[in-house]
């Protein structure tokens, strides 16, 4: 793939780059992320990746119809407004005269792959495929279509036609046309250019009057764009609205006329993020090829491949030579990279983006959730109540991965009674990426910590309602007793039967925590505060509500009553900085009612002869001037493992605190 980057009055200055940009002079250098507008983008954006080859690969296929479903945020509807710049041939808007020489557009494709101007034609080894896809720009009618409604209490014709009328509109010139537009169809044309209501039986036929016109006055045939497909009816599922079917019904009958009018179409190109509706529009289609991440002839021409992010940073790094590449790259392929489409890497170019533009402008915070944010989880997180099994799942929240079989199309309604359609559903919309065989993970760091943010807390509403913040924050000396049995047959049961590692156990009972907040509760959670090896949970005590901050570190330990585990969890608390960071938080004026600091172990053994868990807990609590001297004294030689016992009694005030359950 090749990147093409506008700079002012620039040469780029790197050979190795030469493949990937090229130069133009703009009035100042900025990103725009977000812009669904390919000739905006290519004319004033000083960075644009460059997706052109998709049209010569549409062409070269000779599909009828296809299909493309990508999570969201991954570049489609800039790619179908790519597809239109390219193919639109120029007409008048007031007469309605076509003019097929001008080609108005064509300096948008200047130095862009598909134009072969600057970088050889590589892909293309045949002179006469390479003719026929440049010839082919400002060559065809273009009808574009967006379903990007949004759900309101207005009829379903109502909002159809919402979304149909700036199609009409856009061709409103063919009502100045002599001989193309009698009768019904010249009323239906009227009706959507003055915004008048528009019943059923009408907006049922729309398209292929639309079509029918075009061709008629053309002389050609014409390229249908249809951008969001099922968007509006993933609302309505996602509101549980009674209108869903019939939603269903009527889109069904809209997109008729590409089966119906294939012979006036040159093709179609659908954008969805799944095949929900496999149906007879598609199946009974001739050259009909559904693309998505799990099946791809064009896996590179959506999200970002590891060339092109690599060509990114490089260029960010020309305007900010302050940045680390090998950091920044590091740092990208931790948290953004993971999905696998036909042997590539694909990143989303969402969160890139963000990202990147955010370390050009020196934000804060620049590896943030971009694209994880970005969406609403209210279908997922309605599924996850409904199903009554759900072991693949449980398994996913437990080790990242899990093994289950694909289902490419289905209707919405199947992903409540079946988790493996809930499943397939999360590899559409993004939120786990194939690795073989029937293996599938979730794809990066982003994701996981939004997937164990948001999914898992209402998967632990699903097991125990009764179990919820205020029982958890019990977990000290005194209440022990009063939740173990809960706990362990609601949490703990679920981590022993997987004997998952240390890192993997602190995780899943770190959520147990934060996903059973409630409004109500007396202490703020801040998890995983510093980098490094295990997880640890910082209680930030609400005013009025409580007064002692809490840190705690969660150890999984093969030996019942091991107190080495006990002393290296409090080693890691001071070896890991944390308690430097809540001394430091504690000097905050608005935190001046912190009264005292509990240092809590907390040590979980399980005995598999018995499947019973041995929860042993230790706390030490402290003034704020023992904790300070503990920071300040603490040595790693002479304080691991059971020597933390005693170095704590040595500080005056300090009290000393043990139960095991």
């Amino acid at each position: 793939m090749m990147l093409r980057l506008v700079q002012k009055n620039r040469i780029l200055a790197r050979s190795a780059l030469q493949r990937y940009f090229s130069d133009k002079e703009i009035p100042d250098t900025y990103f725009m992320t977000g812009t669904q507008s390919f000739d905006t983008l290519v004319t004033d954006a000083n960075i644009f990746v460059d997706k052109t080859l998709l049209m010569h690969e549409i062409l070269k296929s000779k599909n009828q119809a296809i299909l493309f479903t990508r999570p969201r945020r991954w570049g489609k509807t800039l790619n179908l407004n790519m597809i239109k710049n390219f193919f639109e041939a120029d007409v008048d808007k007031k007469t309605g005269v076509i003019s097929y020489k001008t080609k108005s557009k064509q300096d948008l494709f200047k130095k862009l792959k598909i134009q072969d101007a600057y970088l050889s034609f590589d892909p293309i080894t045949n002179k006469r495929e390479k003719t026929r896809s440049i010839n082919c720009l400002g060559s065809f009618p273009v009808i574009s279509l967006r379903f990007k409604g949004t759900v309101s209490n207005q009829t379903l014709s109502s909002i159809y036609s919402a979304m149909i009328a700036p199609a009409f509109k856009e061709h409103s010139y063919l009502l100045n046309v002599k001989n193309i537009l009698f009768g019904n169809s010249r009323i239906l044309f009227e009706t959507y250019v003055c915004d008048e209501t528009i019943n059923n039986a009408d907006l049922s036929n729309s398209l292929e009057v639309l079509i029918e016109a075009i061709y008629k006055h053309y002389e050609r045939k014409v390229i249908l764009l249809i951008d969001e497909y099922d968007r509006n009816l993933m609302n309505l599922a996602s509101i549980k609205s009674p209108l869903y079917a019939d939603a269903l019904n009527l889109i069904r009958d809209i997109l008729n006329p590409i089966k119906e009018l294939e012979n006036k179409l040159q093709f179609t190109v659908l954008t969805g993020g799944s095949i929900i509706v496999k149906s007879d529009i598609f199946t009974e289609l001739n050259h009909f090829d559904h693309d998505s991440v799990m099946s791809s002839r064009y896996p590179e021409f959506f999200g970002f491949t590891e060339d092109e992010v690599d060509g990114l940073i490089a260029k960010v790094l020309e305007f900010n030579p302050k940045i680390k590449y090998q950091n920044i790259k590091n740092s990208i392929s931790e948290i953004y990279n993971g999905y696998h489409i036909e042997g590539k890497i694909i990143y989303n170019p969402w969160s890139i983006m963000n990202c990147l533009q955010r370390l050009y402008l020196n934000r804060d915070d620049p590896f943030s959730k971009f694209w994880a944010n970005s969406g609403n989880m209210e279908i997922i997180n309605d599924a996850l109540k409904k199903l009554v099994s759900i072991k693949k799942v449980e398994n996913l929240f437990l080790n990242g991965y899990t093994d289950f079989t694909y289902n490419d199309g289905f209707q919405i309604e199947n992903i409540y009674m079946d988790e493996e359609y809930l499943l397939s559903f999360l590899v559409d919309a993004g939120y786990l990426t194939h690795i073989g065989n029937d293996m599938f993970k979730i794809p990066n760091n982003e994701v996981k910590n939004h997937f164990y943010n948001v999914l898992m807390k209402n998967w632990l509403k699903k097991i125990d309602k009764g179990l919820n913040f205020n029982e958890l924050i019990k977990l000290n000396v005194e209440n022990c007793e009063e939740y173990a049995e809960a706990f362990q047959q609601n949490i703990l049961d679920k981590v022993g039967i997987f004997r998952a590692n240390e890192r993997t156990f602190q995780i899943f009972i770190i959520q147990s925590y934060i996903g059973c907040t409630y409004k109500n509760h007396t202490y703020n959670i801040e998890k995983n505060i510093t980098q490094g090896k295990g997880i640890n949970i910082l209680f930030k005590p609400v005013k009025d509500r409580a007064t002692n901050a809490i840190l705690l570190e969660i150890k999984l330990a093969s030996v019942e009553n091991d107190i080495n585990s006990i002393g290296n969890g409090y080693s890691q608390m001071f070896e890991k900085k944390n308690t430097n960071y809540l001394l430091e938080i504690a000097e905050k004026k608005i935190n001046s009612y912190w009264t005292k600091f509990n240092l809590r172990a907390a040590v979980f053994s399980k005995l598999y002869s018995k499947n019973t868990w041995v929860l042993n807990i230790h706390e030490v609590i402290l003034t704020k001037e023992g904790l300070d001297k503990a920071v300040k004294t603490y040595n790693k030689e002479l304080h691991a493992g059971e020597k933390m016992i005693n170095f704590f009694k040595s500080i005056e005030g300090t009290q000393v605190k043990e139960i095991k359950k």
